[in-house]
């Protein structure tokens, strides 16, 4: 069914209902739920922005908090203090609200009063952020890392859990920084009219590619989360989390350029994922049908650890999905759909949703608290049971991507994983108090937990906001 919603008129978290689902064809229901996320969208975006507008002397995306403990982050804490700057972040933060401006400038779920209010404050934003970033990477030779100082010095986490300088050599391989920061750095140059920036970000995808491609590129992340083993960089261990977000950024090049070059390097991405990463023809035994690996080793085969473990990551396995679906309506939108050859769709419609039902399936928990962030697909066992906020927003965007692509069993099967995704990220990880951001992490038994799934900054935006507001188009009829 398609909603329709009133033109909201203001921000105001206090409209928040919080709807669960009991069914997701609830004519009375759904409306309500597309209410609640429209209001949690605006209400992070606006929360954002008024950081921003009241330290003007702190040029960056100011997302740090501590939303469990309802306050800031201490100011001169040496981890996550505000001379910490998250690359990871500012990329996203970048992407998320140059994406939210041209969102609001073609909803219909916006009065014009205020959507030309948040437009404006956006693109002022997006150009004071822009250029403190740009001035950082030319402080640093043009290179970005995944922590730095506000000067633009790199800082590595040393063996006695604090950062130190760390020298970055001007031909180090492309990193998950830079890959992040060259989608933002897109997406605020469409939104600016800025040629010098998307010229930059057109050179950097370029060499970003070519890492890629030839195997050089290298995970930046420090390790803040003792448990979270999977960040090393590890001989003969090559993750697909490079190419999946490589997928979104050929998606927002080619959304912004209109160029099939950053199609064809999407499809790519995707192909190279289906191809070595997913059981996609039974070839792995103990594996079920369209299960998905995180790792592979050298000769592309699936990567065992320690005990025979293969690796999978659910949620990692949903994002996959719902950005390489999103690159489809991309390719839709700009009628170059009929550019792709007719069994490469047909494979893609077929294995994509594949991927998603079957992950989701081996990673939410039995009492819809969350998704798992890892499992063993070899014994189906759990073995890191914390469970982020971001599989959530990230699952039901891909959900609600395919939905339109399958025959009605498989639509209803999307639905359902959209629904039961909601219903655990509104009665779990939604903070009402905190601006209805979520909470980063939850225990086996649904707790929140003051844990750091990758940075201390909270999400500005990027994987709650982007999600959401696809998932808002396909259920309105605007994707």
């Amino acid at each position: 069914m398609t909603v329709i919603l009133p033109p909201l008129e203001r921000i105001d978290a206090a409209d928040y209902r919080g709807r669960a689902l009991a069914d997701a064809a609830d004519a009375q229901a759904l409306p309500e739920a597309v209410q609640d996320a429209r209001i949690m969208v605006l209400s992070v975006l606006a929360m954002i922005m008024d950081r921003h507008e009241r330290h003007r002397d702190y040029p960056f995306i100011d997302t740090k908090l501590n939303i469990l403990q309802r306050k800031d982050l201490p100011a001169h804490d040496p981890i996550a203090g505000r001379n910490r700057i998250y690359s990871w972040i500012q990329g996203r933060g970048l992407e998320a609200l140059a994406v939210h401006e041209q969102w609001l400038r073609q909803t219909s779920t916006v009065a014009p009063a205020l959507r030309d209010e948040l437009c404006g404050r956006i693109r002022r934003m997006l150009r004071t952020v822009l250029d403190a970033m740009e001035t950082l990477r030319r402080s640093n030779g043009g290179r970005l890392y995944f922590v730095m100082t506000p000067d633009g010095q790199p800082l590595r986490m040393g063996p006695d859990g604090q950062f130190a300088p760390l020298v970055l050599a001007a031909d180090a391989p492309s990193n998950y920084s830079e890959l992040f920061y060259v989608k933002g750095l897109a997406a605020a140059a469409a939104v600016l009219g800025d040629d010098d920036a998307m010229a930059n970000a057109r050179e950097w995808f370029a060499v970003i590619d070519r890492d890629l491609t030839e195997g050089r590129f290298r995970s930046d992340q420090q390790p803040l989360d003792p448990k979270n083993a999977a960040i090393a960089n590890i001989p003969g261990r090559n993750p697909q989390g490079p190419r999946m977000i490589a997928i979104g950024a050929a998606s927002r090049m080619f959304e912004c350029t209109g160029e099939n070059l950053y199609l064809d390097a999407g499809l790519a991405y995707v192909d190279h994922i289906l191809d070595t990463h997913v059981d996609t023809d039974g070839r792995v035994a103990g594996c079920r049908p369209f299960d998905l690996w995180e790792f592979v080793d050298d000769a592309g085969r699936p990567y065992l650890e320690d005990g025979g473990v293969l690796r999978c990551d659910p949620g990692h396995a949903c994002e996959f999905v719902g950005l390489s679906l999103k690159l489809l309506r991309t390719a839709a939108q700009l009628g170059r759909l009929a550019d792709i050859e007719a069994p490469r769709l047909e494979r893609y419609r077929t294995a994509l949703p594949g991927v998603l039902e079957r992950n989701f399936a081996n990673g939410f928990h039995p009492k819809g608290l969350g998704i798992a962030k890892a499992v063993d697909l070899m014994t189906r066992r759990v073995i890191h049971s914390d469970m982020p906020w971001w599989s959530l927003p990230e699952t039901i965007r891909a959900a609600m991507e395919a939905r339109p692509l399958v025959d009605d069993r498989r639509r209803a099967q999307a639905a359902e994983i959209a629904r039961r995704c909601w219903n655990a990220f509104i009665g779990r990880y939604v903070q009402l108090p905190m601006h209805l951001m979520a909470c980063q992490t939850l225990d086996c038994d649904g707790r929140p937990v003051d844990v750091t799934p990758a940075t201390p900054d909270a999400d500005p935006g990027y994987h709650t906001g982007l999600s959401l507001i696809d998932a808002i188009d396909q259920c309105l009829g605007e994707a």
